[in-house]
């Protein structure tokens, strides 16, 4: 027996994933004048979700106001001839992050209104392969956010020992399982989407991307952690207490590694479709379709639908080490960047579809105030292919394939 106890307890280490770090130092941050500065705006018809929006780049849904704060929103202005579409946004960041991230999202207003269904998500290249984390999606007037995780089957969601806030729904992550709804926790908090969200002058996301599992956490404005700023240069995820959703990633849960490849963070808006158009999704928070009408005609057409459509951004900022992002497959090799408010930038069209060979740079690294290596540029470009389902929770969803430069 006692021969045997070295294999047994080498058997649970490599059962065991590694304990990720707890601190992590500012890599990039988008705020102010230069918000969208590393991000690709993408172009063309809404053909992954079949939602009624052409997405654009231009200042009908894209630009910085007077308060130094990024507006990302639906065109409130044009009257869309019938058979046509209404310009929304789609940004895909330049940058794919591997685990050893965090996203911090802070706005002060979220999209809402019947037909809306605003989204912020990340993807690997080969969906669902390399797995989706959905921080914030919700549809209509719906209050109470949703996260989920689309992934191959075998990613189950377990909150662990460590718990989470949130109401547990499917805990199959596998999309072809639950009609592709994915693992889904809903938050209880109502002030966590919607008006509810907007009343309260919105609050922070933060979700962590690490060997050891997923979390993401909501706070509302007034209980924002006070180390949670725009200029925060580092974060440790220990004092943000319990989680609003958990994926863990041991025994019995989901083994990161193997299910999720590098992300890319995706901020949109798209209207109607699979999930917001459905009459029975849309009936749940705004009136009932009666025949002939459609989700398409009775809001679509008309501006006024989306005078509330619109995200306003105070800062979007990533954490991480010198290994966070993934040089193959970022735009350029990739590169961290902490913008200025006082920096000069205005979105510039650039297609989402296109192709490029490869040059490789050498990476030189720094150290940041929470002792991490930190990378300063590397150089290279990849093809990539782009996939996108909506859906999550409600058991409605689509999968299809956009390709991506």
């Amino acid at each position: 027996m006692l021969n045997k106890l070295p294999l047994v307890l080498l058997a649970l280490l490599r059962a065991t994933p590694a304990a990720a770090a707890t601190s992590y130092d500012l890599i990039e941050s988008h705020k102010g004048a230069s918000f969208f500065d590393g991000w690709t705006f993408a172009q063309g018809y809404d053909n992954t979700t079949n939602g009624d929006v052409v997405w654009a780049n231009s200042s009908k849904v894209a630009y910085v106001n007077g308060q130094g704060k990024a507006i990302l929103k639906v065109d409130n202005s044009t009257e869309v001839p019938y058979n046509e579409k209404r310009e929304s946004i789609k940004l895909y960041s330049n940058n794919y992050y591997r685990p050893g991230t965090v996203w911090v999202f802070d706005a002060s207003h979220v999209p809402v209104g019947c037909s809306v269904w605003p989204a912020v998500f990340t993807q690997g290249t080969n969906w669902p392969e390399h797995g989706e984390i959905d921080i914030f999606e919700v549809v209509n007037n719906d209050q109470m956010n949703q996260y989920a995780l689309h992934t191959t089957a075998g990613c189950v969601a377990s909150p662990g020992s460590g718990g989470q806030t949130g109401t547990q729904g499917f805990a199959e992550c596998d999309q072809n399982q639950n009609s592709g709804s994915g693992c889904t926790v809903r938050d209880v908090d109502t002030a966590s989407a919607g008006k509810g969200f907007n009343d309260a002058q919105g609050g922070v996301y933060v979700a962590a991307f690490e060997t050891d599992g997923i979390r993401i956490w909501f706070f509302t404005r007034s209980k924002i952690p006070s180390a949670l700023t725009a200029d925060a240069t580092t974060i440790d995820l220990d004092s943000l207490g319990t989680p609003s959703a958990r994926y863990n990633a041991g025994q019995g849960g989901c083994d990161i590694e193997k299910f999720s490849g590098s992300q890319r963070l995706t901020l949109d808006i798209t209207l109607c479709g699979d999930f917001a158009g459905s009459p029975t999704i849309l009936q749940q928070t705004c009136p009932a379709l009666v025949t002939p009408q459609t989700c398409y005609t009775t809001y679509v057409l008309k501006p006024e639908s989306y005078a509330d459509a619109w995200f306003e951004i105070n800062y979007l900022n990533v954490y991480g080490t010198s290994g966070s992002i993934d040089p193959a497959l970022s735009v350029n090799g990739g590169q961290g960047g902490i913008s200025s408010s006082a920096s000069s930038s205005r979105p510039t069209t650039s297609s989402a579809i296109g192709s490029g060979t490869s040059t490789a740079r050498t990476t030189s690294t720094t150290t940041g105030n929470a002792g991490n290596a930190l990378p300063t540029q590397t150089v290279s470009s990849a093809s990539r292919v782009k996939y996108w389902f909506g859906g999550a929770g409600w058991a409605v969803g689509l999968a299809v394939v956009v390709l991506a430069s």
